[in-house]
């Protein structure tokens, strides 16, 4: 029923997923971004969810992978609005896929229309069709339900709790392991340096030998080897934190295990 918006998926991605299982290799999809044929919907972001919640339900069905989702949209981007017929199948070539999604979100009054077409993306062979009718008040619950607004303003108090979490937060992943691996190392070598410069005090104070004075000297090193590791964190941190506060945008994704999102 239109009201069912998480069912309504399911039951979409099966009938383009029911023409892939019979194929004898792996099919390679490229599920691009949905159309929309009606100007205030962009704005309400129900085509972006509609794609990602498409993407979403094929995701590791049967003799299927997906291109990835974010190179796709980089190369929506450039061209600056969903693509369609040959530079759809170009694009999905592009990224390594051999199977194109392509899609359009149609508003009539109180009703939501999504159709979606299974091409080759080589020849452009249509491959399935697939319709599924939404009822608009249901499926703005559902986009409720699934949104996830992400400010700059929380990825920045991640990176203060944790340098490299903000940048994880914020999409930038390579960038966020780097800074938060750089400064585990660097605080870990840190409190080791300053544990070992402790021991090493300890037993110089403890001793008579005359022979400890080395170990005070020890005990000296392993401290302004730990001065040094600490000023690196704290380099670290002050970066990561800098980096974050300059770089973090406001970002919308979704989440799809909400009960009112999962079928």
């Amino acid at each position: 029923p239109p009201e069912d918006v998480a069912a309504g998926f399911e039951q979409l991605a099966a009938n383009l997923h029911r023409s892939l299982i019979a194929r004898p290799d792996v099919a390679r999809l490229a599920v691009l971004r949905l159309d929309a044929i009606d100007d205030p919907m962009p704005s309400l972001a129900l085509p972006a969810l509609g794609t990602a919640t498409l993407r979403h339900r094929l995701d590791g069905r049967a003799n299927l992978l997906l291109a990835d989702a974010a190179t796709l949209d980089a190369g929506t981007d450039a061209l600056g609005r969903p693509a369609s017929g040959n530079e759809a199948r170009a694009l999905a070539r592009l990224h390594g896929a051999d199977t194109v999604v392509t899609g359009t979100l149609i508003a009539h009054e109180d009703k939501l229309t999504l159709r979606a077409a299974l091409a080759d993306a080589g020849d452009g062979r249509p491959l399935a069709h697939a319709e599924q009718v939404f009822d608009r008040a249901a499926f703005l619950r559902f986009r409720d339900a699934a949104l996830v607004e992400q400010t700059p303003e929380d990825a920045l108090w991640r990176s203060v709790a944790w340098p490299g979490w903000g940048q994880i937060y914020a999409g930038e992943p390579g960038r966020g392991v780097t800074y938060a691996t750089l400064f585990g190392t660097a605080l870990a070598a840190g409190i080791t340096s300053g544990v070992l410069g402790a021991v090493a005090e300890s037993d110089y104070q403890a001793s008579d030998d005359f022979d400890a004075v080395s170990r005070r000297d020890d005990g000296n090193a392993h401290y302004a080897r730990a001065n040094v590791f600490f000023v690196a964190a704290g380099a670290l941190w002050i970066t990561a934190l800098v980096d974050t506060w300059l770089t973090a945008e406001p970002r919308t994704t979704w989440r799809f295990d909400a009960p009112e999102v999962a079928p």
